[in-house]
């Protein structure tokens, strides 16, 4: 939903960054405004992020409305995605390169969130809900791991 509530950087509130001195530091937007866009930008390249903290909205249920459309050409798909977005808020688009001559037929699939009063009992149900919680394996020992990998 980048169209309409921009991109994940915009979420993240601020951050711990250690960087290649070693040196732990938090990192803001308002702080240091071109560190903190270098970093939510940059994939690892200032440092490795070691928390962050997200503005995260709550979700009226675990459900999501979904319109499907196919589409016959790259224009047709453009134009679908351009045409939901008026009333969905959230959209994706797959293209097939690989039909006949150049048509480039997709499909479009947009999605608003759906109501929890709108939904059976089945759909209220989370969709995965674990028994227990699963262990997390042990880390490969010094032996298959060695600090010049790391």
């Amino acid at each position: 939903n980048h169209q309409r509530d921009g991109g994940f950087g915009g979420t993240v509130e601020s951050l711990s960054l250690v960087g290649a001195d070693g040196v732990q530091r938090p990192v803001t937007r308002e702080g240091d405004r071109t560190l903190f866009e270098a970093t939510v930008g940059g994939m690892g390249l200032t440092g490795v992020i070691t928390s962050a903290r997200l503005q995260l909205e709550p979700l009226p249920s675990g459900v999501v409305e979904v319109a499907t459309q196919r589409t016959s050409s790259l224009d047709a798909t453009l134009r679908a995605i351009v045409d939901g977005d008026a009333t969905h808020r959230y959209s994706v688009a797959w293209l097939d390169l690989s039909g006949p001559g150049r048509r480039a037929r997709g499909i479009v699939q947009h999605g608003n969130l759906a109501a929890p009063l709108g939904l059976d009992e089945d759909q209220r149900r989370p969709a995965y809900a674990p028994r227990r919680a699963l262990p997390v394996p042990p880390l490969p020992g010094r032996g298959v791991v060695r600090d010049p990998i790391v």
